[in-house]
């Protein structure tokens, strides 16, 4: 059985790749005498010649070139096959799914993607949304491995059980928002009174999270599943508190109402919770969520 070694296939790869030994040598941090010692030493296990030595760069003979082309697909093999054996160890598979909030905006999670796809190539990545009790559920039976969710009084007073991370991610801000020909655009400050006074509209994820009880403000309350559907309906009338990104986003006629109740901007807080693993690729993700979160919160 002919007999080589990785080291020798890679030096082989690196000398064919960059052109000269020097090159290689440099590129992979070793004297160029140990890599031209390694491909003599697999020519002479190959019995195959593999490069021209007569001119002042090595030159691929046409066995060498054969030689190269399967050398790759064995080194990427064995790539593939650390990995895995990587992934077994740290128990950590080639799938993750994120379960996120409805409101969590889209650049965020596309920012986040991109940045841990180019990190991790073979790892799947998966973005869903579940209503909150049931993605909670499914975190702690491992079925999802990290949630972004809208905390409300349970979720503040209750420790998070063993094996799993939390975070208080931060704020984005809200607003008050109504149709463009709405009765409360034509007032030049609007009070609670004059929003009791008409429907509001209410994102059911905020009802979840108990905003609609804090913040009722109306007594004529909508509750909307769809945030496509709620701006739709909003058009024509009601008003809502919504992200403010969401809307920055739709084309729908909606204007932000000026209030008289509010001296700062409202906030709407959320929550990271996360499945705690001895591997590297869900830090990962959490690292990547609460730095784009930074940034998307000093943008707005």
């Amino acid at each position: 059985m002919i007999q080589f070694t990785f080291a020798q296939l890679t030096t082989f790869a690196a000398v064919c790749q960059h052109g000269s030994f020097a090159k290689a040598a440099r590129v992979l941090g070793k004297d160029r005498s140990t890599l031209s010692e390694h491909v003599s030493n697999l020519e002479i296990s190959l019995g195959v010649i593999l490069f021209d030595r007569t001119s002042n760069s090595p030159q691929l003979t046409n066995e060498g070139s054969q030689i190269y082309h399967q050398a790759i697909l064995l080194l990427r093999n064995a790539s593939e096959l650390e990995q895995t054996a990587i992934n077994i160890l740290s128990k950590e598979g080639k799938e993750f799914t994120i379960s996120l909030d409805t409101t969590v905006p889209d650049m965020l999670i596309y920012n986040v993607n991109k940045s841990v796809s180019l990190q991790f190539v073979d790892t799947i990545f998966n973005w869903v949304h579940y209503d909150r009790d049931n993605a909670f559920n499914l975190l702690l039976e491992g079925e999802i491995d990290i949630l972004i969710m809208l905390p409300n009084e349970s979720t503040r007073l209750v420790i998070p059980p063993k094996g799993i991370g939390h975070c208080a991610l931060g704020n984005l801000p809200g607003a008050f928002y109504s149709g463009a020909n709405s009765p409360l655009q034509q007032l030049d400050s609007v009070s609670v009174q004059d929003l009791q006074l008409e429907k509001r509209y209410v994102l059911k994820n905020f009802v979840d999270a108990g905003l609609s009880d804090s913040n009722r403000f109306s007594n004529y309350q909508q509750i909307i599943d769809k945030e496509e559907l709620l701006l739709r309906l909003l058009e024509d009338s009601g008003w809502a508190f919504l992200p403010k990104h969401l809307v920055k986003k739709t084309k729908n006629n909606i204007v932000e109402l000026q209030t008289n109740f509010l001296n700062d901007v409202w906030q709407i807080r959320y929550l990271l919770l996360y499945r705690n693993t001895k591997g590297k690729i869900i830090p990962e993700i959490v690292n990547e969520i609460k730095n784009q979160f930074r940034i998307m919160a000093s943008e707005n």
